[in-house]
């Protein structure tokens, strides 16, 4: 029956389990495929969701149809991967000015620019103590300036605490 039927899909609706709904509905007609995307939002994303589609093929000379039916396709939504890094600590006479980047796996911020990091610092035979807390901004960024002077050798790490859309990192240990 290749090439003798149109296809209208309609998608019936995307809920997660656990709750939380989108209704989409997409229409294609003629040979290919039809897609949909689904942009998940703060607040909806990780989890797994259900796509419940309805496809409907009918010929075209007389539109009597060949095929109307429904299907569920189960799929998963994973958190971003992020990646915090330092990229410069400069040591002043009375405080300590502290800069970085948080960014997702595939470079944008646009899933961590809404969360913190937590500046962390290690003398030596020490342990490690938080030393602040900053908010990432827009463009993945953020520098946090503390009102203590430390010796060169002093070792400092950031840690992302996450968002609704990105996982918690690290960085690694930068030594000044």
């Amino acid at each position: 029956m290749r090439g003798a039927a149109d296809a209208a899909v309609h998608s019936g609706g995307w809920e997660r389990g656990g709750g939380g709904s989108v209704t989409d509905t997409v229409t294609g007609f003629g040979s290919g495929t039809v897609t949909d995307d689904l942009q998940v939002c703060s607040g909806d994303g990780a989890g797994s969701w259900t796509a419940t589609v309805a496809v409907r093929m009918a010929d075209p000379a007389d539109t009597t149809a060949v095929y109307d039916g429904t299907m569920t396709i189960d799929f998963t939504v994973s958190k971003a991967t992020s990646s915090t890094t330092i990229s410069s600590v400069s040591l002043g006479s009375s405080k300590t000015k502290v800069k970085g980047t948080v960014l997702e796996s595939a470079g944008g911020s646009e899933t961590t620019m809404f969360g913190y990091v937590t500046v962390k610092v290690k003398k030596s035979g020490d342990t490690w103590r938080d030393k602040g807390r900053v908010q990432v901004d827009e463009d993945g960024r953020w520098s946090l300036t503390i009102s203590k002077a430390y010796a060169s050798g002093t070792k400092f790490k950031a840690v992302f605490g996450g968002t609704d859309e990105a996982k918690s990192s690290a960085s690694a240990v930068y030594t000044s």
